[in-house]
């Protein structure tokens, strides 16, 4: 789970986060329906992220699923399953989803990524570590 301390005079979580890249077991299919059999990522809970391709831990789509995992904490906190919040918000495009345009918020990104592609300069608010599977 992760939780939030101060590092380098701002706000950042901090704390382990599962992300499991060219899953082929039943996360992994879910994955790829969703995505209409393209490569895509699902954040499906607070720690954990699965990728059904060889995503790059420094992608700007990571900074965009934790922003996506710290949607899941705070629904959890209130009571509510972040996936079926998810999908009771579906609203046609990814770019318009209230969801998706709060995850890129929280990432520093704009509204409507990926869809104009990485903003020039950018640089994640989050600061994290990547470390490979024991």
């Amino acid at each position: 789970m992760l939780k939030w301390e101060r590092i380098s005079n701002r706000m950042t979580p901090t704390g382990t986060v599962e992300v499991r890249v060219n899953d082929d077991g039943p996360l992994g299919w879910i994955v790829g329906i969703v995505g209409g059999g393209n490569p895509n990522n699902v954040t499906f809970g607070p720690n954990l992220i699965v990728s059904n391709y060889n995503l790059d831990p420094r992608d700007v789509v990571i900074s965009h699923e934790i922003g996506h995992m710290l949607q899941a904490q705070m629904l959890e906190r209130l009571g509510y399953n972040y996936l079926l919040s998810y999908v009771a918000l579906l609203t046609g495009s990814h770019a318009t989803h209230p969801m998706e345009q709060d995850a890129n918020r929280r990432a520093g990104l704009p509204p409507d990524f990926p869809d104009n592609g990485k903003p020039s300069g950018y640089v994640s608010p989050f600061i994290y570590q990547v470390r490979g599977h024991p």
